[in-house]
């Protein structure tokens, strides 16, 4: 088929998948996935050798604002007074307690924040049917594919023990490594603990021991 204005369109191409979040070339160039093949450009480059020639790179040397960056961290979430202001607007105040009990509890930089896409679709959920209780709607908003893999480890051994004190409501002291990459994700079980840190399954309490965050999370 051929666009307005010249040149052909590809439907082939505009059928596959994007690559959104998945790291590993081999598997996004076997299991149809969309990616640009620039190795053509390159040899005709190397054949054609210029004075001056332009290689641009993917992008190098982000700033990286994690879970525990200070500098914005009040806009990962809802803060309390903005839940309060937020229910007083819909007529929802009688529920304040719930919702912090369910959602409240996430730690970015210094501020405690509630997770915004619980407290929207629950308050969305209560204006059709004010007798609506709170539940978890975050979960399955995405893949949990890495922690599963981890949890499934868990089977024996002090890990094991660590987690089940986490579900009774216990705090358990570790050291976290924000750095990791999927190149290494795997190569202890003590990163079980970093992981589920920065995926919101825990949370800090003081200086650093790990928490189940709200009700709203679970360790499965």
């Amino acid at each position: 088929m051929v666009r307005k204005g010249g040149g052909s369109v590809d439907w082939d191409r505009k059928k596959k998948k994007l690559p959104v979040g998945i790291e590993n070339f081999e598997k996004i160039r076997t299991e149809g996935f969309y990616y640009v093949d620039k190795s053509m450009l390159i040899q005709e480059l190397l054949h054609k050798w210029g004075e001056v020639n332009l290689f641009i790179t993917g992008l190098n040397n982000p700033k990286v604002f994690s879970v525990t960056t200070v500098r914005f961290d009040e806009y990962f979430g809802f803060t309390d007074p903005e839940v309060r202001e937020m229910l007083g607007y819909y007529g929802l105040d009688e529920r304040y307690e719930a919702i912090k009990d369910w959602y409240d509890g996430y730690r970015f930089g210094n501020v405690d924040v509630y997770c915004p896409w619980d407290v929207i679709n629950y308050c969305d959920e209560l204006t059709d049917d004010p007798s609506a209780e709170p539940k978890d709607y975050w979960s399955n908003t995405s893949g949990n594919d890495v922690v599963r893999h981890f949890m499934e480890k868990v089977d024996q051994g002090l890990a094991k023990s660590e987690v089940e004190a986490l579900v009774a409501g216990e705090t358990v002291v570790k050291e976290l490594h924000e750095e990791l990459t999927y190149h290494n994700l795997y190569d202890s079980i003590e990163n079980l603990w970093s992981v589920l840190f920065t995926t919101g399954y825990l949370t800090r309490k003081g200086g650093g021991a790990g928490r189940k965050p709200a009700m709203d999370t679970a360790i499965y």
